[in-house]
């Protein structure tokens, strides 16, 4: 592999896919007084699959063609602080602006602190949430900022560092819980009662999706497949990722049954990147993966003032939810490309220009 990075454009459609899965989980509330039947009912793996791809794409944006990372360990931290932190602040207080008075930051100002510093809230025994952030999607962003923390440490070991990551991501969601529970439990929803109750997220198993990933950058630099068999490949993946997804056959949701439906699927999709096989009709699609990030923040943001807006011009939403659903998620697109335009492509990149230090 060269040392210059190459865009991956079927990942990027697959962050696409993720992002509007979970937007279809959140407004399933439409349709709970018509039917009762929720129609994405696992919308939320989208999550899955964004950690997968998350430790993926880390791994590919910082190694040269050696395997070996080519970033230094401070530039890893402030792209990466500088690429996430702003707008997920900005998203957030603008989701709580109507309730901020004086007595709601008293009520709420550990959840706040707790915010900013992506720290666990821990007011819920359910994982793998724990509680929420002051915007609900932002319980993932806590899982992502723990996985890049121990990045950035690895990345001062040079050759040594992905497999010290790999191995330090083990040890949290696999091997402390094995030595203080006595067992491993691959669900998601656990809670125990670790002596440091932040331990229930950073041992929960969803942090072995993001090793997963880096492990699937590593085998893309060893793999050379054809491209029918890489093509055949990504065609059987996407139709067990679908049966897992929909809930077809009943299969428990954990991180052994994620890893054997989500992984192959990321993993073709990356192989078939690397041939230059795209294998997607549009690729208009790829600028949907392009503004994710801002899609997966600002859609409750969109979903509540709509909500809240038809319900003081009293519009009977909930008699047409596949008409509201539409419009929905049409309104999330159209906010995470003004974001992406605006601030992703523009103010990030003028903040990485004055603050980014070299």
């Amino acid at each position: 592999m060269s040392a210059e990075v190459k865009r991956l454009d079927n990942i990027q459609v697959l962050r696409a896919i993720a992002a509007l899965m979970v937007c279809a989980f959140h407004l399933q509330y439409l349709f709970m007084e018509s039917d009762g039947v929720k129609p994405f009912p696992n919308g939320e793996m989208g999550v899955q699959v964004f950690f997968i791809i998350s430790g993926l794409i880390m791994y590919h944006t910082t190694r040269n063609e050696q395997g070996l990372p080519r970033k230094s360990p401070w530039l890893f931290a402030q792209n990466r602080i500088i690429r996430i932190v702003p707008l997920y602040l900005l998203v957030s207080f603008i989701y709580v602006a109507d309730d901020i008075s004086w007595q709601y930051l008293n009520e709420n100002f550990y959840r706040i602190v707790k915010t900013v510093f992506f720290l666990p809230q821990m007011t819920d025994t359910l994982g793998p949430k724990y509680g929420y952030p002051l915007i609900d999607v932002g319980w993932t962003l806590n899982y992502e900022m723990f996985f890049y923390f121990i990045f950035f440490l690895s990345l001062f070991f040079g050759r040594l560092a992905y497999r010290l990551l790999i191995s330090t991501i083990v040890v949290f969601g696999a091997l402390i819980p094995l030595v203080l529970t006595g067992g491993f439990d691959p669900a998601y929803t656990t809670f125990h009662d670790y002596p440091i109750s932040f331990l229930n997220l950073f041992c929960n198993p969803m942090v072995l999706l993001f090793a997963s990933g880096v492990v699937l950058g590593m085998l893309m630099g060893r793999v050379e497949w054809g491209k029918p068999l890489l093509i055949c490949g990504f065609v059987v993946s996407t139709f067990f990722f679908i049966i897992h997804v929909t809930g077809i056959l009943g299969i428990q949701v954990n991180i052994f049954t994620d890893l054997l439906f989500i992984f192959p699927w990321i993993f073709f999709a990356a192989m078939c990147d690397k041939a230059g096989v795209f294998v997607f009709q549009q690729r208009r699609l790829t600028s949907i993966g392009d503004a994710s990030y801002s899609l997966y923040l600002w859609h409750p943001v969109v979903f509540a003032y709509l909500r809240l807006f038809a319900e003081r011009l009293s519009i009977p939403y909930m008699d047409f939810p596949w008409l509201s659903f539409l419009f929905g998620m049409i309104a999330a697109l159209i906010m995470a490309h003004l974001s992406f335009v605006q601030f992703e492509s523009r103010i990030t990149p003028w903040l990485k220009s004055k603050w980014l230090v070299k």
